[in-house]
């Protein structure tokens, strides 16, 4: 059955209850009369009988009325004087109710008017609450369930649904209002909900003379009627035990299989060295008999726990011991003298306080295995367990125990986000230290490490240069080493660009490969180390950002330094998804300097071919990424106008990102469109036009980079 059925059938029950259980209300009280109604929709159409209803419940003459009304009008006039004589002689407040609805049926507010007439006549009036009080009032549900918490407290009542549906509730209020009258109360099982409730109403029925206005079946039903339930139990209070009632001395068997016990003083959870271990003893359904127990801890001693009753009354008893020593405890549980079925009881006990943390993490790397080991030689039995808890917005972090040796276990964790993580290591439940390890965490993977020191190229006896951009990946220390051919460290200077952002400056002196080693947080970056080959010195040397990287329609640089080349001619050239026309080369302030700037019209990889003496030079071709420069696609910032016109529209694709991948799709009644023609107008904003020859509705689809715009698809009437 679908989860909107399963609701639907759910509300059905509790309104049929409802009905049900009204429908036999009113018939208990209209029986002085002789007459009844068999459906609250329609009996109560014409007046007459709502009339004897209040004039049974109020014991007061509404007055002259017609008896057998003929006509529409007459019965309008029964049920607005039996309306006006609830409102205004017993000052009873209406809802939402006139007398056309109940002439026309109307079953949710005929069933609201019963309800307001149960609440005042037998349950307000029963327990004596006035409206008119100007002091604290209690409602109606307070005082019933008060009065049925004081005469059967064991019960621990506290609703008029889920409480009531195994029987056992029913019958112990039967036994209470009349002890002995239902002496099996105490002993039923919960499990016979249905033969429970049969009994106990019966008995009710019977001998107390308090009608099953609800059915046994619908009290053990889960979705039993709140309202239902209190008007069924509000006809406790006013009963009478009638002569000859079967009053039996209560029996009280005792079962040692019913004994039930728990506590962490018998399963261990929740215990620990050095505080109370808590044991109770539920006699409840196995009669009362003297409950002892000792304990036997894991050096050998022996000592008695004593009990007392959790209340005053109660059958459920409760005792402790103070365990001194992790280890295993015996307990040994006595019920009437004889040992329960499971005693003696084997009580793992732990000491949170003997656990030790060992190697721990100072830094943890987001979407890597971090590790903080846990020692428990002297903690006893238990398990360790961990919580976590990540910056704020971040995922649950992943993470387990896995066992090393018998007093060694890991816990494995991976943080999914930059941020400070707390980490509370527990011993079974407890925590091992008194604030959790703080860690914070850092992500490798947004270190950009970008600029001509890390490209092969460079000439010999001249400074070059790399960034280390880590802006992005949390606070850590930056470690950079750099190696000539013969292993040996070359002098590096690193400035601060902003936190965590460096310039690392460095002069190789030698030609032949070279290693860089960028290690960020005490780890290797991912493409650490970087390994590159300095060319002899006086070579031409290209250096600048626009090398690697530019943005669409906005000028990019870099310098190309033939100082120490001699005599010769510079060749550029550049090849990519746009021609590039607008590329320009500057003399600089020194000879030998070149400045070059070029615009990319399109996004992509651009190859950036740079001659000298017609050959090319050290490190080329370089390869340029060029971006738009206009950010992710935002489909939901793209703005369309004149879709109703049938013909064409625009779509404003200014401040949506992307590159322009503008996808449109028109669909007649019956046939696609003849053509549809989109034109972009240069500045992101496009034209569209299409032409359906057959009229009527017809669908329109935009999406901006395979995502709709809002609106889409869009439905329209073309004629």
């Amino acid at each position: 059955m679908a989860e909107e059925d399963m609701d639907i059938d759910i509300d059905a029950q509790w309104k049929k209850i409802q009905e049900k259980t009204f429908t036999r209300w009113t018939n208990e009280q209209l029986k002085v009369q002789k007459v009844a109604v068999k459906d609250l929709t329609t009996d109560f159409g014409d007046g007459v009988l709502l009339i004897v209803l209040l004039e049974v419940l109020s014991q007061k003459s509404v007055g002259r009325y017609n008896k057998k009304p003929r006509i529409h009008a007459q019965k309008m006039e029964n049920l607005e004087k039996v309306l006006k004589f609830i409102t205004d002689k017993e000052g009873i407040r209406l809802v939402n109710i006139g007398s056309g609805d109940i002439v026309e049926g109307n079953l949710k507010l005929i069933l609201g008017l019963i309800w307001t007439l149960i609440l005042h006549y037998q349950i307000s009036m029963g327990f004596n609450i006035d409206d008119d009080d100007d002091g604290p009032k209690r409602s109606g549900k307070q005082a019933l369930l008060e009065y049925i918490q004081k005469k059967i407290p064991h019960k621990n009542i506290k609703n008029f649904t889920s409480d009531w549906n195994d029987g056992t509730a029913v019958a112990a209020l039967v036994d209470a209002h009349a002890p002995g009258l239902c002496p099996e109360a105490d002993t039923m099982d919960p499990n016979n909900a249905l033969q429970n409730a049969t009994y106990a109403m019966q008995l009710g029925d019977d001998w107390l003379g308090i009608p099953q206005v609800l059915g046994p079946e619908d009290m053990t039903n889960p979705h039993v009627d709140e309202l239902s339930m209190m008007t069924y139990l509000s006809q406790f209070p006013e009963a009478e035990l009638k002569e000859g009632a079967p009053i039996g001395p209560k029996e009280d068997p005792k079962d040692i299989t019913k004994v039930k016990v728990s506590g962490s003083g018998i399963t261990g959870d929740g215990a620990r060295v050095g505080k109370p271990a808590k044991i109770i003893v539920d006699c409840s359904e196995s009669g009362v008999a003297p409950v002892t127990a000792k304990v036997t801890t894991p050096s050998g001693d022996t000592r008695d726990i004593e009990f007392e009753p959790k209340s005053k009354g109660s059958k459920v008893y409760e005792g402790n011991y103070v365990p001194e020593e992790p280890g295993h405890y015996g307990v040994e549980v006595d019920f009437d003298g004889e040992p329960l079925p499971d005693s003696p009881y084997q009580v793992p006990i732990g000491n949170p306080d003997g656990v030790r943390i060992g190697d721990r993490p100072e830094l943890a790397f987001v979407d890597e295995d971090n590790v903080i080991d846990v020692f428990t030689n002297e903690a006893g039995p238990g398990d360790v367990t961990a919580e976590f808890t990540g910056p704020i917005g971040s995922p649950p972090v992943k993470h387990s125990v896995v066992k090393v040796d018998d007093n060694h276990v890991q816990v494995h964790f991976t943080p999914e986000t930059v941020g400070v993580y707390k980490a509370n290591v527990l011993f079974n439940g407890f925590p091992v230290e008194d604030k959790p390890l703080e860690i914070p965490a850092i992500d490798l993977s947004k270190v950009i490490v970008i600029g001509p020191g890390i490209q092969s190229g460079n000439p010999a006896k001249a400074e070059t240069y790399f960034d280390v951009d880590a802006r992005q990946t949390g606070d850590a220390d930056l470690d950079v080493s750099i190696t000539d051919p013969e292993g040996k460290d070359i002098p590096i200077e690193v400035t601060p660009l902003a936190k965590n952002a460096y310039r690392v400056k460095y002069t190789p002196q030698d030609q032949g490969d070279h290693v860089i080693d960028v290690k960020y947080g005490g780890k290797d970056l991912k493409d650490s180390p970087y390994f590159i080959n300095v060319d002899e010195p006086g070579y031409v040397k290209c250096t600048g950002d626009g090398l690697t990287h530019a943005v669409v329609n906005e000028k990019a640089e870099f310098v190309v330094d033939a100082t120490k080349a001699g005599p010769g001619g510079l060749g550029l050239a550049m090849e990519g998804p746009g021609e590039v026309t607008d590329m320009k080369c500057e003399p600089g302030d020194e000879n030998g300097i070149f400045n070059v700037s070029y615009v990319a019209p399109l996004p992509g990889v651009y190859k950036i071919t740079v001659k000298f003496n017609d050959e090319e030079v050290p490190g080329a071709p370089f390869e340029a990424t060029v971006s738009s420069g206009r950010g992710d696609p935002d489909a939901s910032q793209c703005i369309v106008t004149g879709i109703e016109s049938g013909k064409g529209f625009e779509v404003d694709c200014k401040n949506a990102g992307g590159n322009g991948l503008l996808e449109v799709g028109v669909t007649g009644a019956y046939v696609p469109a003849d053509y549809i023609a989109v034109k972009h107008n240069g500045d992101y904003t496009f034209s569209v036009s299409y032409h359906i020859s057959v009229p009527g509705e017809t669908t329109i689809v935009v999406k901006w980079h395979g995502e709709h715009l809002n609106g889409s698809p869009f439905t329209i009437n073309t004629e």
